[in-house]
Order: structure tokens, then C-alpha cells, then sequence
């Protein structure tokens, strides 16, 4: 869960010429959207293993520490 609404996010690496260049790959983050899942994220210079570290943020509507 990377935005702490209880559901889990999806990253989903592509590892191929279409989706890699010299600096690395291509990593997509998605959403749960009812039945289905809606990109967030499109990050497109990533080097595998990918980490996510827990950490408070103050993001847009939210509290500090939220």
C-alpha cells in the first residue's frame, strides 16, 4: 500500500527493447478502480531491484504524518 488507502498498489516492470534504454527499464504503478486498475505513475529510467521504503509525507488533502 503506497498512498495508505488500504489497498495494495501494482508495479509492473518491462524488461525489453521497447521498454528499456540505456539508463534503465520502464516501471508502471497502477491503482485498484473498482474491478479494474488505473495507472499513477509512469516512471521510465528504473534499475532493478526496486525498494519501497515506509516514510510520513505530507501529500495534497491530508494531514502531516498521514
Amino acid at each position: 500500500d503506497l498512498n495508505g488507502d488500504g489497498r495494495d498498489e501494482a508495479l509492473v516492470s518491462l524488461y525489453s527493447g521497447l521498454f528499456c534504454g540505456s539508463g534503465g527499464c520502464a516501471l508502471y504503478i497502477y491503482t485498484p478502480a473498482g474491478a479494474s486498475w488505473r495507472e499513477v505513475a509512469e516512471l521510465t529510467i528504473v534499475n532493478a531491484p526496486v525498494r519501497a521504503k515506509a516514510c510520513q509525507c505530507m501529500c495534497r488533502g491530508s494531514s502531516p504524518g498521514t
